[in-house]
């Protein structure tokens, strides 16, 4: 079996793991420590999505001839959960006052981060807190596509920020 990290070839030797998630448990320490974050995975060139992550996690790691996995640079800060939820607590008045480049770009920011903590989230194995954000995540564009800045913004201040603040907690 090869290992890939961003699909470069890595040199790593396992020794004592079975299945996926026991490779990873013992990779991502030393992904962390090299200043990167987990983000995916594919195995044998598929995307593993989070709801096929138990399943995959769970396969012995000889029935599998690639691991590819996906990092970032850096890690998921505190303060970069934070000033998301705060720039989602002002997004209602960005609306209401016209500052659509300044929603729009909340937006955006706001779907990197859901990226970056899904990726998490998935590997953590927390399916339902993953579809919880998911589901909010769809309302979310469901209202923007329809341009229900109500919605929109009380969906921003009222539900994903302070899940967001949440996290952190936690």
């Amino acid at each position: 079996m090869k290992i890939y990290i961003n699909g470069k070839l890595a040199d790593v030797t396992l020794d004592t793991e079975k299945t996926i998630d026991d490779c990873l448990t013992s990779l991502i320490p030393w992904i962390e420590s090299e200043g990167m974050r987990f983000q995916g995975l594919e195995l044998d060139k598929r995307t593993i999505d989070a709801e096929g992550a138990t399943a995959a996690y769970a396969r012995d790691i000889n029935s599998v001839g690639e691991i590819n996995i996906l990092v970032v640079e850096g890690s998921l800060c505190r303060e970069e959960i934070e000033a998301v939820a705060d720039k989602l607590g002002e997004l209602p008045l960005d609306l209401q006052t016209g500052k659509s480049q300044e929603a729009a770009e909340t937006i955006i920011q706001f779907t990197r981060l859901m990226e970056q903590i899904a990726g998490q989230l998935s590997r953590a194995g927390e399916e339902a807190l993953l579809k919880e954000y998911n589901d909010l995540l769809q309302q979310m564009l469901a209202a923007y596509k329809e341009e229900d800045v109500i919605l929109l913004g009380d969906l921003a201040e009222y539900e994903i920020a302070p899940r967001l603040r949440k996290l952190i907690e936690e």
